[in-house]
């Protein structure tokens, strides 16, 4: 009993690492159609509609990603390709991995802690790029600045960022490895919308649903919207 109160204790106390107030959640899907009609770059479409949303009067910031805080996200393995001179650094590693577009830091209130976060020009046929949390850097730094270093992904890419930690399981205690990816440079159809605004879910849903399905019907699948 005294190990269940001291881990409840534990989550209680733990910050979760970002600031869910005001933030409304839908989860979305590009129709086939449209997404076999944008190929091989689809994910330009989240692009335009969170420009439009952030052109609504009374939204703050809107942001595309895949995996959310609190209900889990996939997890990547990865080498850190100059770790070799140290011993067993090119064993595999493991870090929940996200698609985010460049405002999710901002909507979600998680800080920066070094370097930068993502921009629209972090596109396909740009140097593949990543930011990475702060227990990522505790974890695999080997003591030494991530930034400017390389991950095997799929293919190399460059560390650009570090932000800071975010629970990503509501049991969890202990911080994990957080791994994020630019949205242009690699597509996910299961995305969700994170929009910050002072507006009701009612009101804020029924603006975001009108400025984005105004130019085609079939833009989207959307679900109805709940507060993060």
């Amino acid at each position: 009993a005294g190990l269940v109160g001291q881990n409840l204790l534990a989550l209680i106390t733990n910050p979760i690492g970002l600031d869910p107030n005001n933030v409304m959640l839908v989860q979305i899907r590009l129709p086939w159609r449209h997404e076999q009609a944008l190929k091989p770059t689809p994910m330009i479409a989240y692009r335009d509609y969170l420009q439009k949303i952030t052109r609504i009067p009374g939204v703050e910031s809107a942001a595309v990603v895949t995996g959310l805080p609190l209900r889990g996200a996939d997890q990547i393995g990865f080498q850190i390709l100059d770790n070799s001179i140290v011993a067993g650094a090119t064993i595999d590693q493991q870090a929940f991995v996200q698609t985010v577009s460049p405002d999710y830091f901002r909507t979600l209130r998680i800080r920066l802690l070094s370097g930068r976060t993502f921009s629209d020009d972090d596109a396909i046929g740009r140097e593949a790029v990543a930011i990475v949390n702060q227990e990522f850097v505790h974890r695999f730094g080997m003591g030494r600045d991530m930034l400017g270093r390389k991950i095997q992904l799929q293919t190399a890419v460059t560390i650009v960022g570090v932000v800071g930690n975010v629970r990503m399981s509501p049991l969890a205690v202990a911080p994990e490895p957080q791994l994020y990816i630019s949205y242009l440079q690699v597509y996910d159809p299961n995305i969700y919308l994170l929009v910050r605004s002072c507006l009701s879910r009612v009101v804020l849903l029924k603006r975001v649903k009108t400025n984005t399905l105004c130019s085609r019907e079939e833009a989207w699948g959307i679900a109805p919207g709940e507060r993060v």
